[in-house]
């Protein structure tokens, strides 16, 4: 219509929306056919605002397939412009998405700089809605690289942006999202589950089929991390299903590794193969590397289970070659454990402990890079303590009891079952009146609570439904405490140092505490189905596995 009426204008106005409109439904296709289109108008009409915009909206959707390269090409062609017209919103926009792509190609400062550069671009032009956006993405930088305590604080601060006293990530499923991968990756499995199950409400009113997916997804792994495989696998068919219908390709791929991975727990080695090999050819082809380091971990995996500890060598070193091109790759730990249990299997002893350390060390700087409260940090370690059940029994085997005694104390002290605290979660002179206050009106609510249910449970008859009522209160008041505690930390690190986290004693030390040589210091360490048992004398000699 807009073409018959001799309105070119207008009808590249018209081109562009199609291509957002298709975009935002996922049908990506149409998507690029139209932005192409409306390149095509533009620069018969040499409108060159309208030229950078639709190449921006074509690079957007190439980095929604997961072509990264190609989406980059776009991004910059569009910056080009932008810097030419002097237009500081396009600008912008255009260095998000740069940003964005290289977010996803593990390049976590080239990132960042964008990001920093277009949100002093949007600061500039009082544009919120864009200093929201560079402030989640510079989040999503630091989750990746396992900067936990970082992510959130430039979470609350986009959060804050948004205009609301509470702070709460509800109203934005988006930054629900997010936040709820930082959960998940902390070990805080019901936090993490109640923020997906919100986006996904969301996403679901909105149409956004991305959202969905990645919604999906994430409650998926979620189910996976509480070992519920089979309702993780339901809920990742779903968003493959979803993002292989979208041509989203990167995150098809990452749902096959998922899939292999849940069917490899549940004991069916060859679906979870399958899996793994579907998502093998599909990441060769398209050269994504961290998808590669994902597949070749998995295998490495696999060969370990069957015995074959060449391959998995072989396998776990591809690994860690595609992790050495991802400065700050977070999950490199994951990686050292396979890799030093098969040198140790076929009798390398020295690489399997070299190994073992650059597993323990990696897992030891993420807890300095850690936010939330004491209990989600004791989860977090319980998901990473097995390297050093691995380093005990290798020294063990190798009758090193001294440097053995050292891994089992030094793997107590970093769990927060063994801390000394001074003043657990007390709030000093470093929190605000309102901080305080607000603490002390959820710890009131929370009393108020138990005490509330234990009444009604001494009640004859009990009436279930308000005691039912009572304990879904008392969770939702829970969950609302720790999204607070994980805020508080954030806001001030220097509480976590009132915690007295101390350095593990040694055997040295230990010994000064005997009374005399007939005393002895029983040791034990529990590390998965084998149980360690160490009698340390005041003479080290005698000591004893």
């Amino acid at each position: 219509m807009w073409e018959e009426s001799g309105d070119l204008a207008g009808s590249q106005v018209v081109l562009q929306n199609l291509g957002i409109a298709y975009f935002q439904f996922g049908e990506l296709k149409k998507s690029l056919y139209f932005y192409n289109r409306c390149v095509e108008r533009s620069t018969s009409l040499k409108d060159e605002a309208m030229i950078a915009s639709c190449l921006h909206g074509i690079g957007d959707t190439y980095l929604e397939k997961g072509d990264y390269i190609l989406a980059l090409t776009y991004a910059n062609r569009s910056l080009e412009i932008g810097r030419k017209l002097g237009n500081p919103e396009q600008l912008s926009m255009a260095l998000t998405s740069i940003g964005l792509n290289y977010q996803m190609l593990s390049r976590h400062s080239e990132a960042l700089t964008s990001f920093e550069e277009s949100l002093r671009l949007s600061e500039s032009i009082g544009d919120r809605n864009r200093q929201i956006n560079d402030l989640m993405n510079m989040g999503n930088s630091y989750k990746d690289l396992g900067d936990f305590s970082k992510s959130m604080a430039f979470y609350q601060k986009s959060l804050t942006l948004d205009g609301s006293d509470d702070e709460s990530p509800y109203r934005n499923p988006g930054v629900s999202v997010n936040i709820a991968e930082v959960y998940l990756e902390q070990g805080n499995y019901e936090q993490a589950g109640s923020l997906f199950n919100i986006a996904l409400s969301i996403f679901e009113k909105s149409g956004s089929k991305y959202g969905v997916a990645f919604s999906l997804s994430g409650l998926a792994k979620t189910y996976s991390a509480q070992k519920d495989f089979r309702k993780a696998i339901e809920f990742e068919e779903k968003a493959l299903a979803m993002r292989e219908q979208m041509g989203s390709n990167f995150d098809a791929i990452r749902s096959l590794v998922n899939l292999g991975n849940d069917y490899f727990e549940l004991g069916d080695k060859s679906k979870a193969v399958e899996y793994y090999k579907k998502a093998q050819a599909n990441s060769e082809q398209l050269g994504y590397d961290s998808l590669s380091l994902l597949v070749h971990l998995a295998f490495a995996k696999v060969h370990l289970a069957e015995g074959d500890y060449a391959k998995a060598i072989v396998e776990a070193e591809r690994a860690d070659t595609f992790a050495s091109k991802m400065p700050g790759y977070s999950e490199r730990w994951k990686i050292y454990g396979p890799l030093g249990k098969a040198y140790q299997a076929i009798g390398k002893s020295g690489l399997a402990r070299e190994n073992y350390k650059k597993s323990i060390l990696i897992i030891e700087d993420s807890l300095l890079k850690f936010a939330g409260g004491e209990s989600e940090q004791e989860r977090f370690f319980a998901e990473r303590i097995q390297p050093y059940y691995l380093m005990i029994e290798l020294l063990r085997s190798q009758n090193e009891l001294v440097e053995a005694f050292d891994y089992s104390e030094r793997s107590k002290s970093r769990s927060l079952l063994d801390i000394l605290r001074n003043g657990r979660d007390e709030l000093n002179k470093l929190t605000s009146i309102k901080e305080k206050q607000r603490e002390q009106a959820l710890r009131s609510d929370l009393v108020t609570l138990n005490a509330q249910i234990s009444m009604e449970s001494e009640k004859k008859p009990q009436d279930s439904v308000r005691t039912s009522e009572l304990r879904k209160g008392l969770n939702n008041k829970r969950l609302e405490f720790e999204n607070f505690q994980v805020a508080l930390y954030v806001a001030h690190p220097e509480l976590k140092v009132q915690r007295g986290e101390m350095a593990p004693i040694s055997p040295v030390e230990t010994t000064k505490l005997l009374l005399d040589d007939k005393s002895a210091l029983i040791e034990y360490a529990v590390a998965g189905d084998k149980t360690f048992l160490l009698s340390l004398p005041r003479t080290s000699d005698k000591s004893l596995f």
